[in-house]
């Protein structure tokens, strides 16, 4: 019983070190990206009026439904692809209808190195 279960070990644990693949240590420390600003509705239209890009991340139905005037729809699930659409130079605000697909985005585009401000949800706007 002892050598079945000595053996087993043994192929499990060799079976172990040869699937896990090795992964070269970082080299240096990826940029840590800008805190992300949480707007209400008079700083983010403050925001806009000096040139910030407003980004509703809904989806498209639910953008068609309403939406913030100005705003352009970049659905969530798009984003990373849509980076060329959204202008680098000058600040972002996401927004969404509660406001955790925000938080994906602020922190997505964030990562990417965009000066981005979170509305949040929706009804911020008129907060």
């Amino acid at each position: 019983m002892r050598t079945l279960l000595a053996l087993t070990l043994v192929v499990v644990t060799s079976a172990c070190q040869q699937s896990t693949p090795s992964v070269a240590a970082p080299t240096s420390a990826a940029p840590a990206a800008k805190p992300i600003q949480v707007v209400m509705g008079q700083e983010a239209r403050t925001f806009i009026a000096a040139g910030a890009t407003l980004v509703d991340v809904r989806t498209v139905d639910e953008f068609a439904e309403l939406h913030l005037e100005g705003a352009k729809n970049i659905p969530l699930h798009e984003l990373g692809r849509s980076l060329g659409s959204i202008p680098k130079d000058k600040p972002v605000i996401v927004y969404c209808a509660v406001g955790s697909r925000s938080a994906s985005a602020a922190e997505f585009l964030a990562s990417a190195g965009y000066d981005v401000k979170n509305l949040g949800a929706m009804g911020n706007w008129n907060r």
